[in-house]
């Protein structure tokens, strides 16, 4: 069996190592692996990478986006391009995963898979092929990409953030196109996310939650806690909660230390006295934080999953975060506290009484137990083999 991932990066970021996790689970088992990616790298040798497009395209795309909110609707060459390796290799199942990014032209790849009625598994870890424009709408409250009717989008301002507003085009357009693909199969990585997708009118939709290394995150046996209030982000920005962070920097008390890991797009938090900005991270340095930091913070005003929330609690690690999103299912079922959503004070009040606790150490190890026990990549990556493998004997007996 053949399978090709597409998605924005390949090997880093939480899509990026999600991806490789897939295919290594593919390649091990003997069938082949081939991801296609605008950056990034893969740590899976056997897997074959595409690179889509180029930087001075991404620009391009960006500028479009930017200027015409043309998000997705530029790139068509290297696009093209990519249809005609998809061509060539003819894989058994095409997966997509992010196709925002400034990389990707969506008509022209979702028409394409369309007209050759390929195999299509469409995981959805955003809204954003469900909207018009955003993401994350629940951020600011928005339910028009519901029904399809998107206009004067509140979220133009952030990402993929544009001066223009064509919203009601864009989402008519990507709910005909996703009307036409079949056959399909489409993923939700949180029952929050089935949820969100099912009022888009997407039927039906499976749950294959994303998956965590559970084997390297792990509590370290004797290693001891610092009196230390972790914040971790890929990009800390307001979606983040980066303003929440300044904020809850001022309600505790000055002693405390906070560690922020991640790139910071939010410049009062660039700025905020008594923070530690760690920058990015790699594996083993993030690891050793998590093992190493008394309590974790999640301040996201939209999580569909929450990559960084289960590996902190993995690790054993305390984690407090607002009851939002699918960030409530992960807390409640693996041993964080959720408060109240947009409280700021009950969420500083309850790291302090964290702070204030002797470090459990048979809690962490349950802690950890609960996130191997329902986030593993291992078994993450096996839900999709499984579903893989159904659709290809669902294609053989169709031709019989």
């Amino acid at each position: 069996m053949k399978v090709l991932q597409i998605n924005t990066v390949s090997g880093e970021g939480a899509t990026g190592r999600i991806v490789d996790a897939i295919a290594e689970r593919l390649t091990r088992d003997g069938d082949e692996a081939i991801i296609a990616a605008s950056r990034g790298d893969t740590a899976v040798a056997e897997a074959a990478l595409w690179r889509i497009g180029s930087r001075a395209g991404c620009i391009a795309h960006f500028l479009a986006s930017r200027l015409l909110d043309r998000h997705g609707l530029a790139s068509r060459h290297a696009t093209e391009a990519l249809c005609r390796r998809i061509d060539a290799a003819r894989p058994d199942v095409v997966h997509l995963h992010n196709l925002h990014g400034y990389y990707l032209h969506l008509p022209a790849l979702l028409k394409y898979l369309i007209e050759k009625q390929i195999s299509v598994v469409v995981t959805l870890h955003d809204h954003w092929l469900l909207t018009g424009h955003c993401a994350s709408p629940d951020i600011a409250g928005c339910k028009l990409w519901m029904e399809a009717q998107c206009r004067h989008c509140p979220l133009r301002g952030s990402y993929p953030r544009s001066y223009t507003d064509r919203s009601g085009r864009n989402v008519a357009l990507k709910r005909e196109l996703l009307k036409g693909l079949a056959p399909v199969s489409y993923v939700a990585v949180s029952q929050w996310m089935k949820s969100e997708a099912e009022k888009a009118g997407l039927y039906p939709v499976r749950l294959i939650t994303n998956g965590i290394d559970s084997e390297f995150y792990s509590p370290a046996a004797d290693e001891p806690r610092r009196p230390v209030v972790l914040a971790v982000a890929n990009v800390w920005n307001t979606a983040k909660g980066a303003d929440r962070l300044v904020e809850l920097r001022r309600l505790l008390p000055p002693e405390v230390e906070i560690e922020v890991a991640g790139e910071i797009r939010y410049a009062p938090l660039s700025h905020q006295p008594g923070i530690t900005r760690l920058g990015y991270l790699n594996a083993e340095e993030m690891r050793a934080k998590l093992r190493s930091a008394a309590v974790a913070v999640s301040l996201s005003r939209s999580e569909t999953w929450g990559m960084a929330v289960a590996e902190a609690l993995a690790c054993g690690t305390p984690v407090v975060g607002f009851a939002n999103t699918a960030t409530t299912e992960m807390l409640a079922a693996c041993g964080g506290t959720a408060v109240a959503d947009v409280d700021i004070k009950a969420l500083a009040t309850e790291v302090m009484a964290q702070l204030r606790r002797p470090f459990d150490s048979d809690a962490a190890r349950r802690r950890h137990q609960a996130v191997a026990a329902r986030y593993s990549s291992a078994a993450m990556a096996q839900a999709y083999l499984d579903l893989y493998h159904q659709i290809a004997d669902n294609v053989v007996s169709k031709h019989r």
